[in-house]
């Protein structure tokens, strides 16, 4: 019977093949060496871009940022045009817009009649006075709210927010009673 381990014997070795393979080898690991320096290049090439993109993307921001204030400048210049023959309580008023994001500034009054009841100017005489007191209350929170919406801030007695927002919102004409 023959013996099992002398058929697993290792193949002969030829010093050839070995040098061929160990070339081979060699040639592999130098192009590995090679691949990984370049995808070292692009990996900083990629950061590089992504920087540059990000700078983009911030300076657009600046840009988007400017072109709504520029925009709301140019919405509130026209609008105060406009409101600026303003002079019957029912005169109808354009809206200003907030003038750093150019959205509507909420409950902007719509008549000089509005705006005057904002300022406590005009009373209504069928209320008694806790009543007219709490809508004086009311219209001068209201007032603060949007003298905030136009950046118009500081600390200012109720005559001077009354004047500092009929001056904002273009009003050139005091109406008289």
């Amino acid at each position: 019977m023959a013996d099992s381990s002398s058929s697993l014997s290792s193949p002969p070795t030829n010093p050839q093949i070995v040098g061929s393979v160990e070339g081979l080898l060699r040639e592999v690991v130098s192009d590995i060496g090679d691949i990984t320096t370049h995808l070292d290049t692009i990996n900083g090439r990629l950061d590089t871009l992504e920087t540059t993109v990000r700078d983009h993307g911030q300076h657009l921001a600046r840009i988007d940022r400017r072109l709504a204030s520029l925009t709301a400048t140019t919405t509130n210049l026209h609008a105060r045009a406009l409101n600026s023959s303003a002079w019957a309580l029912s005169s109808a008023l354009t809206p200003l817009v907030n003038p750093v994001t150019g959205d509507a500034i909420p409950d902007f009054p719509r008549t000089y009649g509005e705006v005057q009841r904002l300022n406590g100017m005009y009373m209504k005489p069928y209320l008694p006075v806790v009543a007219f007191n709490a809508d004086f209350i009311i219209a001068a929170r209201e007032l603060g709210g949007l003298l905030r919406a136009l950046n118009l801030r500081g600390a200012r007695n109720a005559e001077q927010k009354r004047v500092d927002f009929i001056r904002a919102i273009g009003i050139t004409k005091l109406v008289r009673r």
